[in-house]
């Protein structure tokens, strides 16, 4: 038999096999390692199954990807089976492009569910879970645009490491999620993280500053007086100076690094 995908679900004692021309078996693995056939079924999918890609979803949940606007799930306890499409607006879709999902990978730690698709976005659903599954079960998450076809996604280790793979460019593409960090006083000046490494400064009378740190930024700070900001990567800290100043009459404003504030942070 040739596989397209397979899993095994160990908590529920058993084992689940789809094979190439997407049929779905199910064996119950008994208590000296002996497996008895339960179940197989025809899955309900367009074409012959040799461009399936499926996943664990969580206990007894499999998702599944099929170069279709949508993932199939199945789930094997409650025998129920829905689908989570790319019709809302949230993923990113454009009117009249018909997008394709091509592969699927599950995050059990963040329980999230991610897709990327032959346009090149990676569109993505966090699981909140439900009394019967369905596709309420899933909360839409925001999704990411690169500009290569995705061919296979691979979640990392840690749970912000994501491996993007193109079959047509033969690139290999590392994401890394950044939790951005921002800070208003009460007189109105603020800062807001925009990247890893960059940061936009906004005074009480509206004037802005894009500056680049130089430096990862994993968190910021902004004196009360909105004067001074505080940036660190985990390792050291660094003071900027926010100043203000015109320029043919037109006020505008400058950030100073002071290089006598780097701390080595312990």
């Amino acid at each position: 038999m040739v596989a397209a995908a397979q899993s095994t679900q160990e908590a529920g004692g058993y084992l689940v096999l789809v094979s190439g021309d997407a049929s779905l078996y199910k064996y119950r693995i008994g208590g000296d390692g002996k497996m008895s056939q339960e179940r197989k079924v025809k899955l309900s999918i367009k074409g012959d199954g040799s461009e399936l890609q499926c996943v664990w979803a969580g206990s007894g949940l499999l998702a599944a990807a099929n170069n279709e606007p949508m993932l199939r799930l199945w789930h094997q306890e409650k025998d129920l089976n829905y689908v989570l499409t790319l019709n809302d607006p949230r993923h990113g879709q454009v009117a009249g492009n018909k997008d394709l999902i091509r592969c699927v990978a599950f995050n059990p730690r963040k329980r999230v569910l991610a897709g990327g698709t032959h346009s090149g976005r990676i569109v993505m659903w966090r699981y909140t879970g439900g009394q019967t599954p369905s596709e309420d079960d899933w909360e839409i998450l925001p999704a990411i645009k690169l500009a290569v076809s995705i061919h296979r996604i691979t979640w990392g280790p840690g749970e912000s490491l994501m491996a993007i793979s193109s079959a047509e460019t033969k690139q290999l593409s590392i994401l890394n999620e950044t939790v951005l960090a921002s800070k208003t006083t009460a007189s109105g000046n603020s800062i807001i993280q925009t990247s890893a490494d960059r940061f936009i400064v906004t005074n009480a009378q509206g004037k802005m500053k894009l500056v680049a740190a130089g430096i990862r930024i994993k968190g910021m700070d902004l004196d009360a007086a909105g004067k001074y900001v505080m940036i660190y990567n985990g390792k050291r800290a660094e003071i900027r100076e926010i100043k203000e100043g015109t320029n043919r009459q037109k006020p505008y404003l400058r950030i100073e690094h002071k290089p006598t504030s780097k701390t080595v942070l312990c």
